[in-house]
């Protein structure tokens, strides 16, 4: 799990060693992250979650 920040905003990203079923990336987890979320999607090797959160985009 990384965190970075750049000005107000919050970048969470979690990676893992597999790339990740798409059904998982949209499960009730992903849907509580997405709802707090500015947004969000897959990493681009599809191994990884991120979620963007703060007043800007």
């Amino acid at each position: 799990m990384a965190l970075s920040t750049a000005g107000p905003r919050i970048r969470i990203t979690v990676l893992g060693p597999e790339p990740l079923p798409l059904l998982y990336s949209h499960g009730p987890g992903w849907q509580i992250v997405t709802g707090l979320a500015n947004t969000s999607g897959l990493t681009t090797d599809e191994c990884g979650l991120w979620a963007q959160l703060g007043t800007s985009r």
